[in-house]
């Protein structure tokens, strides 16, 4: 993870690749989890399907529930640039179902933010931006995580652009 967010999404690929030889159980199910979200990022978003597929049948074998939301958070994500706005809904809502159940705040916070960018997508923007205010006052209670503010508020203008209201 470290070294996709630098920039090294062919390293990030080798050290994945290199770690699956010698994991199982959970473990693998978690490194399979890492290759989605590289193969997400770098917008090959069948082939990371593909892997969260995988990886959430060990994660919920393992009763790994952490990992299977922020799984279900990132899957969320990525139907949503497929344009598969029901879905990335379903997996939004469960992966903060989970996230409040295990007191995960953080998580809790970026599923209602995504929420508010499903739903702006989708054209509900009152439910959009109720999503969003949820979302700020979260990361507010977290003390600003960076970087999530600004991602915020960016998503919340562009929704705000976009029906006209400046």
């Amino acid at each position: 993870l470290v070294l996709l967010y630098r920039g090294d999404t062919q390293g990030a690929m080798d050290e994945t690749e290199l770690a699956m030889a010698d994991l199982s159980g959970p473990d693998l199910a978690r490194n399979e989890m890492q290759i989605g979200l590289i193969l997400q990022r770098i917008g090959r978003l069948d082939d990371a399907l593909v892997h969260y597929r995988s990886a959430l049948t060990g994660l919920r074998r393992s009763r790994d529930r952490l990992a299977e939301a922020r799984l279900l958070s990132n899957r969320g994500v990525l139907h949503g640039y497929r344009g598969e706005l029901d879905l990335g809904v379903s997996d939004l809502e469960a992966a903060r179902l989970i996230a409040e159940d295990l007191g995960q705040e953080l998580i809790v916070a970026a599923s209602a933010h995504n929420l508010g960018f499903l739903e702006g997508r989708r054209g509900d923007v009152p439910a959009a931006l109720a999503w969003f205010d949820q979302a700020e006052a979260a990361y507010e209670a977290l003390g600003r995580p960076p970087g999530m503010m600004e991602v915020l508020w960016a998503n919340r203008g562009e929704l705000l652009l976009t029906v006209g209201l400046y």
